[in-house]
């Protein structure tokens, strides 16, 4: 159970980063050519009216499209720990019943 929750979160999580890297580019694409590298630090401090004002209103979707996918990666990234922490705890719970059949194998054959 833990480990396909696991794999839809890391597919979610990759989908997100992507579908932000395309708007990202489209950001960039959208600004004047002299201010390219100006606009990727923009975007990376999330200072949007800056590259509202070098490249126009054209660019709003795209904001708006990089701000749903940055945050859908974040939950997908915290959903993952999530994730990786019940894996975790139940490969622990089965290595200890393991363990204790291990340790004892008659009394489990006497029940």
């Amino acid at each position: 159970m833990a480990v396909a929750l696991f794999a839809i979160v890391a597919v979610a999580t990759v989908g997100a980063w992507l579908v932000a890297l395309m708007a990202a580019l489209q950001i960039v694409a959208l600004t004047p050519a002299g201010q390219r590298w100006k606009s990727w630090f923009a975007l990376g401090g999330w200072r949007f009216g800056e590259i509202r004002a070098a490249a126009g209103t054209a660019v709003e979707p795209h904001i708006r499209r990089y701000r749903l996918a940055f945050l859908v990666f974040m939950l997908a990234v915290i959903a993952g720990a999530a994730a990786g922490i019940l894996l975790g705890a139940e490969q622990q719970n089965n290595t200890h019943e393991d363990q204790a059949v291990l340790a004892n194998p008659s009394s489990s054959l006497e029940s």
